[in-house]
């Protein structure tokens, strides 16, 4: 089966980042996803306005706006998101990992799901 999502690019980052999260939760074993619902809004937030996933002073303030969080919990979220790799540092800059941002053209998912005995 084949499903092809067309909506706009803020939606499609969204869906592209909750599934990321089912993945990384089935990949290590327990049902508490290692990325929260909260990081997968932030980064939603961040890729939607930037396509490269730059964390500039502009998407930060979108941030904050778009999920109500003051500046010291949202540092609080990045801090805990550098830990988990999906937030990095480059050139003084801070970033989505490149391996988690959305594909220009689009990204497809390949799932296989098998039931445990």
């Amino acid at each position: 089966m084949q499903k092809i999502i067309s909506a706009q690019r803020q939606e499609i980052c969204r869906t592209y980042y909750e599934l990321i999260a089912v993945i990384a939760r089935a990949t290590a074993g327990s049902d508490k996803s290692p990325i929260t619902d909260k990081e997968v809004s932030i980064l939603s937030v961040i890729a939607s306005h930037n396509r490269q996933g730059l964390l500039t002073r502009g998407v930060r303030g979108k941030i904050q706006r778009t999920l109500n969080l003051s500046p010291a919990a949202l540092s609080n979220h990045l801090g805990r998101m550098r830990t988990k790799n999906l937030i990095i540092e480059e050139a003084g800059d801070l970033r989505i990992n490149p391996r988690f941002i959305p594909k220009e053209g689009g990204s497809s998912f390949n799932i296989t799901l098998n039931e445990k005995a």
